[in-house]
């Protein structure tokens, strides 16, 4: 059965990334690394909703900002389903995401 990703994942994971390493900080301006930023929201998705599996992630290369900055990263499972992941910074390094948008195969 096919489910829509916003009926997947009901709650936003906040990840502090600082404690993983993926971020450098310079006086409230956080530098979020593309890679591990991808990494975090896929084991987060599939942490949600263990029946799934993530086959990409692709979030923007450059993710630098201060608290409430905002970017958009898609989504892939392997079923076909597609959606739109929106990262937001938050304080001291760390980061939420949330489904935004989805579609179906």
């Amino acid at each position: 059965m096919n489910m829509m990703i916003t009926q997947r994942v009901s709650v936003a994971l906040i990840a502090t990334i600082a404690s993983v390493g993926l971020l450098s900080a310079c006086e409230s301006t956080y530098s979020f690394k593309q890679s591990k930023v991808e990494k975090v929201i896929a084991s987060g998705y599939e942490e949600q909703d263990p029946g799934s599996k993530v086959a990409s992630v692709d979030c923007p290369k450059k993710m630098e900002g201060k608290k409430g900055a905002k970017w958009v990263c898609k989504i892939a499972l392997e079923d076909g389903s597609t959606g739109e992941i929106t990262v937001v910074a938050g304080d001291n390094g760390d980061m939420r995401w949330d489904v935004t948008k989805d579609t179906t195969k």
